[in-house]
């Protein structure tokens, strides 16, 4: 009987000649004269709702050793005075119309991305200009005020005690060793205390500057919009928005492992024995062309038959729990393939050897032809139902594309298409002679 080994999988099936992926139809892209992006996807479930997005390519990565802290810092500001709305003027115009902070109003700050959202009625178009124009106050026009600077530093602190203790301990030691002794371990998105406490006034507004550049920026709005209105007050709003001459920072990267190390982490208020053993890989191939896609099938395929193995082992009594081994991108930069599971007190030693075991098997035999044609038959009938499918689909869902192409140039492509791509290219993924 035939297998398939992992290998074969991820790294010698070929397909034939490569093009391009096809844009969905109903997207609208374009770019500004000063370098800004702009997205609109017209959808109309839920009805009189749009989810927007401001992305920024700014975070914790690309600061200075007297900057760590800044691009989490500036985030906080956005809440905290605009040209158009001083002091907390946001936040009470917004829940003044029914809108709840932390739900249809947030933000975040990572590594490499800063995110502004926002979802909000559509069927008012004055409500339309007014989240279009707290957008451009949020790219262009946040007043950093000194006194609310002032004020903020506190709350950041109060968030920066929050993230220690035992088990904080731990998930960083696990963040560290995916990081691996590169730029973004030194660059934690918290900051340095010094920096928060110490920074000057000027050097936020530096910062600020300096990285909300249009050219770094997009602007995206999914939902129950009328595109021409939408696409007329985003000239009207970041148009005038000013590209002063930048540099292309560097792209940073996460190196891989040169030897084996092991990491143990303990504290006796620790409720769970997890193990980890993780390998960095290269990152992966936008999907924007037929080779990417074909890249990111192989990859899905094989997490699903990994999945399905070690879940059909659950059914037996096992000296582990929650068994794992998954392929993914990590922070848009690297590849990550996780091997993990949950060990249970007093046989730990068993558990650890069998799961080990476990995986050993994996990789010395792969995967049945039996297993691989039922994985792909699934798969195959989760994308037609939903080529097929007359439910309609979230905006939301359909951010998620905008944000995948604007930060890891990820095609946006239909469902119909998608399902077409598997048709054509899953027979190619077939077990090894």
């Amino acid at each position: 009987m035939r297998h398939c080994l992992l290998s074969f999988l991820l790294l010698t099936c070929t397909f034939p000649a490569l093009a391009g992926l096809k844009q969905d139809p109903n997207l609208i892209k374009g770019t500004l004269s000063n370098g800004l992006t702009y997205y609109i996807y017209p959808n109309d479930y839920p009805k009189g709702e749009a989810v927007y997005r401001l992305f920024i390519k700014s975070g914790s990565v690309y600061e200075t050793e007297e900057q760590r802290g800044l691009a989490h810092f500036i985030e906080h500001m956005a809440f905290n005075g605009t040209k158009h709305f001083p002091g907390d003027g946001i936040i009470r115009f917004l829940e003044s119309k029914g809108a709840k902070f932390g739900v249809d109003l947030n933000a975040h700050t990572s590594f490499n991305e800063t995110v502004y959202k926002l979802q909000l009625p559509t069927s008012d178009p004055t409500m339309v200009d007014s989240t279009f124009l707290i957008l451009s106050d949020w790219a262009n026009g946040l007043l950093l005020d000194s006194l609310e600077i002032e004020q903020e530093r506190g709350v950041i602190f109060s968030e920066w005690l929050s993230k220690s203790g035992p088990e904080k301990d731990a998930q960083n030691a696990f963040l560290m060793e995916l990081l691996n002794e590169s730029r973004f371990s030194e660059r934690i998105v918290i900051g340095d205390t010094g920096v928060i406490l110490g920074c000057s006034h000027q050097a936020l507004r530096n910062y600020y500057e300096q990285w909300y550049h249009p050219k770094r920026m997009a602007v995206a709005v999914s939902g129950d919009v009328d595109p021409k209105q939408a696409k007329a007050l985003i000239k009207k709003y970041f148009g005038s928005i000013k590209a002063p001459r930048t540099t292309t920072p560097p792209d940073y990267g996460i190196p891989l492992y040169e030897n084996p190390r092991l990491t143990v982490v303990s504290h006796p208020s620790l409720k769970k024995i997890e193990y980890n053993h993780i390998q960095l890989l290269p990152p992966f191939e936008p999907i924007n062309s037929k080779k990417g896609y074909q890249d990111y099938l192989k990859r899905t395929l094989l997490n699903r038959l990994l999945k399905a193995r070690l879940a059909a082992l659950t059914f037996e009594d096992l000296p582990y729990k929650n068994g794992s081994v998954s392929l993914s991108s990590f922070l848009n930069t690297s590849g990550v393939l996780l091997v993990s599971a949950e060990l249970i007190p007093g046989k730990v030693n068993e558990g650890l050897n069998l799961f080990n075991q476990h995986v050993e098997q994996l990789y010395q035999y792969g995967f049945l032809n039996l297993e691989i044609d039922k994985v792909k038959k699934i798969y195959l009938s989760q994308l037609k139902r939903k080529a097929t499918s007359k439910t309609p689909t979230p905006s939301e869902s359909f951010m998620n594309d905008l944000y995948a192409n604007f930060f890891v140039e990820q095609q946006m492509v239909t469902a119909q298409t998608e399902y077409a791509l598997a048709l054509k290219y899953l027979p190619s993924i077939d077990s090894l002679t």
